[in-house]
């Protein structure tokens, strides 16, 4: 699958990652380290055809080579791993739930000026066991419905 034929979702994720590593000829040299922000591990025939398509001068690659790679991976990727790996990036402390403590380190980390009482209302909306956290199976429910309030 090439990077045009994929959702413009998947298109845009695969932008940002790029952009995160790119460098200032708008190349990428730390590919490695964005495919793995999107949550790929590229396998070393996939590392080997990329630096094949490379010469010995050349330590770093385009956004087209970028994107077409990782087009080729993502398409690859097990929707439940991306779902592990999101799930760990909200679950900070390891504890396999996310806590209002949880949520609310995020929400700080990416700026978002969140109150308590809407943290809270969140994590009321995925905890369908009562307990005030949010599980794995909780999470991946609430990351695949269709329709949220």
């Amino acid at each position: 699958m090439n990077f045009k034929s994929l959702e413009v979702d998947q298109q845009f994720e695969i932008n940002e990652a790029f952009s995160l590593f790119k460098n200032d000829n708008n190349e990428c040299n730390k590919v490695k380290h964005a495919l793995r922000a999107l949550g790929l591990e590229p396998d070393k025939k996939d590392i080997s055809d990329l630096i094949a398509t490379t010469t010995k001068e050349q330590i770093s690659i385009s956004v087209s080579s970028f994107r077409e790679l990782a087009a080729k991976l993502i398409t690859k990727r097990d929707s439940n791993s991306s779902m592990d790996y999101a799930f760990k990036l909200f679950d900070k402390d390891n504890s396999g739930k996310i806590s209002f403590s949880d949520l609310k380190a995020i929400a700080t980390t990416l700026g978002e000026d969140v109150s308590d009482h809407h943290l809270e209302l969140m994590i009321q909306m995925a905890d369908s066991n009562g307990d005030g956290l949010v599980d794995k199976n909780e999470f991946i429910s609430l990351m695949t419905t269709k329709k949220m309030l």
